[in-house]
């Protein structure tokens, strides 16, 4: 996704030039500008808040600006900005007004892989955990990946990780389309899910721009995920070029004698039926299984050792917001997960199943106007696997209110679907009042859901 024709037919040069990152506290965002910096990019940024980005940049020696003016963008070379932004931003508008080059964030990603042996992690749902899963493989073989990861490991102090070997691993995000911006050398795709409803028409359309996302994989090897029906029907075709991963016969890579240790999975991982070793995921449910047996393919395929790959997968804790456990109250285990989508929910809550508790409370706070009006009914399907739901209002990201679109939709699909057992409250206070009351010893309360409703489950740890 081009926004700037000077971007098709010049070279990015980055290094002595002033660059501007709007919304500069983003994951990747934060990543990417660290990076720019360490290729001799002057680098500096904003954004509407401070947060453990806009840290971790100021830790680097980037100056970061709070909030949005025209003023910031006054004598930058390149401004850089995601698909957080809305178009209308000032400094945007004015940056256009000034003739000042504007990079997409995939663009200058492209630009930083430019030398690198680059692998990217795509697809709808797991790419956080399986990068991370990925670069722990190849940082214990010695080979000192770069990282840039969509979220924080719970062993790292940030979300990205400047390394001195040849390999770039990046988790590739598709909500825009700019992932057909990058040629990556290796891809790995996990699934393909219909959302993001604001940029894609219908599922077709996804499947398209995975599929070209995987023909632009530049030489190397393409690994995907052969349990997903949506995937494989994007990827006809390309069967000579794809290793298929998963649980299933017709896979090349998969988890056979697959057996329960405690929360753990114990398996042996086969290529064509010939075993490559005994593998242990610590990570709970199927689809971290999944994700484990597709970052294995891919370090199996680029030659990594199977013993080693062993010993780093047993030891592996997770990323943060997925999982996650904030504390106990009263008896209560509070956990923070960040499934926001109808198959996350599901497979979440499948998941914390294995955990010994009472009841499964989920307090859910549903992510974008545009992507609850589509799912609401799916959404609402998937939360009936819990046994008490809290709903919360819905969080905007960037987007403005929709006429008709609150979390009431949800609370009256529970209704038709004949599960009664929910509470629709907006406002985080009367739901820290709420809880406090309504859980009992032995419940496990799970904070669900792509914006800040994990500051709820903190305050609720806390006492607030």
């Amino acid at each position: 996704m081009i926004y700037d024709p000077r971007l098709l037919t010049e070279e990015l040069v980055i290094s002595g030039r002033r660059l501007h990152f709007i919304g500069i506290g983003g994951v990747s965002m934060s990543s990417i500008a660290v990076m720019a910096r360490e290729e001799g990019a002057d680098v500096d940024g904003c954004d509407l808040c401070e947060n453990e980005g806009t840290a971790a940049c100021r830790e680097k020696g980037i100056p970061v600006l709070i909030g949005h003016d025209p003023s910031h963008v006054r004598g930058c070379d390149m401004v850089v900005f995601s698909s957080a932004v809305p178009p209308h931003n000032l400094e945007l508008t004015t940056a256009r007004e000034n003739g000042v080059l504007i990079v997409p964030r995939a663009v200058m990603l492209s630009r930083l892989l430019r030398d690198r042996e680059s692998i990217g992690i795509a697809g709808s749902h797991g790419k956080t955990t399986t990068t991370y899963i990925v670069s722990e493989l190849f940082r214990d073989q010695g080979l000192d990946p770069s990282v840039m990861l969509g979220g924080r490991a719970a062993e790292w102090r940030s979300s990205f990780h400047l390394g001195r070997g040849r390999h770039f691993i990046s988790e590739v995000d598709e909500s825009d389309g700019s992932l057909l911006c990058l040629r990556q050398k290796h891809s790995l795709i996990t699934n393909i899910d219909f959302d993001h409803v604001d940029y894609y028409r219908d599922i077709e359309h996804l499947k398209s721009v995975f599929r070209r996302y995987a023909e632009n994989t530049d030489g190397g090897v393409v690994v995907a995920c052969g349990d997903d029906a949506g995937l494989r029907d994007a990827l006809k075709g390309l069967d000579g070029r794809v290793a298929w991963y998963g649980l299933g016969e017709e896979c090349e890579f998969r988890a056979v004698e697959v057996k329960r240790e405690g929360l753990a999975r114990r398996f042996v991982l086969a290529r064509n039926d010939e075993p490559l070793g005994e593998f242990a995921c610590p990570l709970l449910g199927d689809h971290n299984l999944s994700n484990a047996v597709g970052a294995l393919a891919l370090g199996a395929l680029l030659g990594l050792d199977a013993g080693r790959m062993a010993s780093t997968l047993a030891r592996l804790k997770g990323v943060v917001r997925r999982q996650d456990t904030l504390g106990e109250r009263g008896g209560v285990t509070v956990l923070d997960d960040y499934a926001h989508h109808p198959t996350e929910i599901r497979a979440t809550i499948s998941a914390l199943r294995h955990l010994r508790h009472n009841r499964l409370v989920v307090v859910f706070q549903p992510h974008r106007y545009t992507r609850t009006a589509a799912l609401y009914r799916d959404l609402a399907s998937a939360l009936t696997g819990a046994d008490y739901v809290v709903l919360t209002d819905i969080y905007p990201a960037n987007e403005q209110p929709v006429t008709g679109v609150s979390s009431a939709l949800i609370a009256a699909e529970f209704n038709k679907l004949g599960f009664g057992s929910y509470q629709y409250i907006p406002r985080m206070e009367l739901i820290l009042r709420h809880l406090a009351t309504a859980c009992r010893p032995g419940d496990l309360v799970v904070t669900m859901g792509a914006g800040d409703i994990r500051k709820l489950g903190e305050m609720y740890v806390d006492g607030d």
